[in-house]
């Protein structure tokens, strides 16, 4: 019991284990904020994965019909009737035209010269997308 004499003691404070909530809850905003970036961060990959890999099929693809268009063994003027590419849904369309009133150097007119172009158009973020790919061929490349 105290009396008016003696004096008033508090009882020794003793350290606290465990956290405070404050301190929990900062650490799962920071744990969150960090998940949500990589969250973030995987998604920009795996689209721009996708991309990347449309990207190199349509180029793959528009080199090989331009080779196909290249290697025939006759051309004339016209459009190769239009391709599907279902899986991608890839329009591929090829031009031949005429170049006329070519000359060289000399003043000597080219004749029997075309132009090869391929054209691939498909659907992508509200609107067509086209990739074009051309070239020049003699008529008689593969003529004897």
């Amino acid at each position: 019991m105290l009396t008016p004499s003696s004096p008033r003691t508090r009882p020794a404070l003793r350290p606290r284990s465990g956290f405070a909530i404050l301190e929990v809850v900062l650490a799962v905003a920071i744990a969150g904020a960090m998940i949500t970036g990589i969250a973030i961060a995987m998604q920009n990959i795996s689209r721009l994965g996708f991309e990347t890999k449309r990207e190199a099929v349509i180029s793959r693809i528009i080199h090989n019909e331009l080779r196909r268009a290249m290697t025939t063994p006759s051309i004339a003027e016209g459009t190769l009737p239009t391709k599907l590419i279902d899986e991608w849904d890839i329009q591929i369309a090829t031009t031949i035209t005429p170049l006329t009133e070519l000359t060289n150097r000399d003043g000597i007119i080219l004749d029997r010269l075309f132009e090869v172009k391929v054209e691939a158009s498909w659907w992508e973020d509200g609107g067509y997308v086209t990739r074009t790919a051309q070239t020049w061929r003699h008529a008689n490349l593969y003529a004897r």
